[in-house]
């Protein structure tokens, strides 16, 4: 279909140049040569859009990688606030600790530590204590098999300890 009109334009174009004069002729082959010049300028024209085109379709691509990354560095931001915000709200319940520990060039936490070794030391006396009375009262047969055992225990350690005594002394 394409050829028969290229055939046809050619035959049209043929008779048309036969009947023309020559100043006719000149002004074909400047009209011509212009609309040759024009389709050359709208195809250049067509590779430059394409190209912005293509550039555009990048630049939007990249924009839209930075706004994934403001998200996610926006949500980071959020998050450490948050972290901060706790640290803060911690260090603000445990200034008393802190204080205590960081006085005396540091040492002061040995006596933090001896502090509250006591004071679980007391409850577990404590309880300890309550439990040994209750047992003692309520059933006095396990108060029985429990001082058996800790006797039975007891001189099991401290013969252990007089055998690695006896290690280490002099034979004479």
């Amino acid at each position: 279909m394409k050829t028969r009109l290229a055939i046809l334009f050619l035959v049209a174009v043929a008779c048309v140049t036969l009947a023309l004069t020559p100043q006719e002729k000149t002004w074909l082959g400047q009209a011509r040569s212009y609309a040759e010049k024009a389709k050359a300028q709208a195809t250049e024209q067509q590779k430059v859009i394409q190209d912005q085109n293509k550039e555009n379709e990048m630049l939007g691509q990249i924009a839209s990688g930075q706004q994934k990354d403001i998200g996610t560095l926006s949500g980071q931001i959020e998050e450490s606030h948050k972290n901060e915000q706790t640290l803060a709200d911690w260090k603000k319940a445990n200034e008393g600790v802190i204080e205590q520990v960081n006085k005396y060039w540091g040492l002061g936490a040995f006596a933090y530590g001896a502090k509250v070794l006591g004071r679980h030391l007391f409850w577990l006396s404590l309880i300890g204590g309550v439990a040994a009375i209750a047992l003692l009262i309520f059933a006095p047969a396990v108060f029985g098999f429990l001082k058996t055992f800790f006797s039975a225990a007891l001189t099991v350690v401290t013969s252990i300890i007089s055998r690695i005594a006896g290690l280490f002394q002099k034979k004479g």
